[in-house]
């Protein structure tokens, strides 16, 4: 039953704290960032978290005592795909630069490590 998670945070801001309400959750957002919502997390102070894979992972490597304390549950609660876009008058001013971007965004998609981030996302 949705609303029953007792001390479930978030980051104030993240797009989940919209998809959680609409769900029917009470969330506490009174945290700033992953680490402040991760250290509330470690020392009981929230039951539960929904934050970003990205920003969860370094601090737990960070602070193992926290990794004791927490467990990552999938699948994710939701996934999104964001997409990077620019005014056609920034694309006119710097196209050169624009390229190297997109060659660089290209490079990251195709490198192992997206490989391997992708993998482990579906539990691979």
């Amino acid at each position: 039953e949705a609303g029953v998670v007792p001390g479930l945070g978030t980051v104030a801001g993240y797009s989940v704290v919209a998809l959680l309400h609409q769900q029917g959750y009470e969330l506490d957002t009174q945290t700033a960032n992953s680490a402040a919502t991760l250290r509330m997390l470690a020392l009981g102070r929230l039951d539960a978290a929904a934050l970003l894979p990205g920003e969860v992972e370094p601090w737990l490597a960070r602070e193992p005592t926290w990794s004791r304390h927490i467990q990552r549950l999938d699948p994710p609660l939701e996934q999104r795909s964001y997409f990077l876009a620019f005014s056609q008058a920034y694309a006119q001013r710097e196209p050169e630069q624009l390229a190297r971007i997109w060659q660089a965004l290209a490079a990251v998609r195709d490198s192992a490590l997206q490989r391997r981030a992708e993998a482990d996302a579906v539990g691979g």
